[in-house]
């Protein structure tokens, strides 16, 4: 099961990576990094924020017994063990909203206690323009035979190269 978890997070994570407007090509995405710390009942930080689309990597380590470390809705999962050895996540936050993790081990009797919260907002998309009354009223005019038409299409100007000058050689080269 958990297999199948970790190939489901490795193809969100690769899709995200292909898709991510903001990034240069061929510039890896740099994943928002958390140091988590679970003990007696609760996690510190207990409340982490990202934003839509952010590779996430997680640093668990527990201070006390083991824990674990669960999103349901972003089906990540994760054993801490106990002594302190660190266990790292990665995932990507692929979908807005707010989303709890909990402990997925029991740890002693406030183990239903032991919870955060992941708050991922929503990447803004850019605007749509706006069209102007008159070009409303000028697009309902045309009909599609017309919208089809070579004719009636705008037509650009050709491009032209630009010869730039090269510089002047200095006297005696």
């Amino acid at each position: 099961m958990r297999l199948k978890a970790t190939q489901v997070l490795s193809v969100t994570a690769l899709l995200a990576v292909l898709l991510d407007p903001a990034r240069a090509p061929g510039e890896p995405p740099k994943p928002r990094s958390f140091d988590i710390t679970a003990s007696r009942f609760q996690f510190e930080p207990a409340r982490l924020e990202v934003s839509e689309g952010d590779a996430v990597r997680l640093t668990l380590h527990s201070t006390d017994t083991t824990h674990g470390f669960g999103i349901k809705e972003l089906t990540v999962e994760a054993v801490i063990p106990k002594g302190g050895e660190p266990v790292t996540v990665e995932f990507v936050a692929d979908q807005a909203g707010t989303f709890e993790f909990f402990c997925t081990e029991y740890c002693g009797p406030r183990h239903r206690e032991m919870r955060g919260t992941l708050v991922v907002t929503p990447r803004s998309a850019p605007p749509s323009p706006t069209p102007s009354p008159a070009q409303s009223a000028g697009d309902a005019r045309r009909s599609a035979s017309d919208a089809a038409s070579p004719a009636s299409r705008p037509r650009t100007p050709a491009c032209s190269p630009v010869v730039v000058p090269s510089p002047a050689r200095a006297a005696g080269d």
